[in-house]
């Protein structure tokens, strides 16, 4: 009995789908005049992007994306 190995090459890491979904939800519910219900992909965007370690360098996008969404918001 053998068992495969995977090499880092052939290793494909992937975003979880709720977070990649989300993101291109954000400017689609923009420009169709839903940004109101626009807030819950700001959060799963932000929220999944600080939880999950392989999503690190896009954790200053999800903030930056966040703080222009609510900056308005709050004015």
């Amino acid at each position: 009995m053998s068992t495969q190995t995977l090499d880092r090459e052939t290793t494909v890491r992937r975003a979880p789908r709720a977070v990649i979904v989300s993101a291109w939800a954000v400017p689609i519910m923009v420009v169709g005049q839903f940004a109101m219900l626009a807030i819950v992909p700001v959060a799963l965007v932000l929220i999944g992007t600080l939880r999950d370690a392989r999503l690190r360098p896009l954790r200053w996008g999800a903030i930056a994306l966040t703080s222009a969404y609510a900056t308005p918001l709050a004015l």
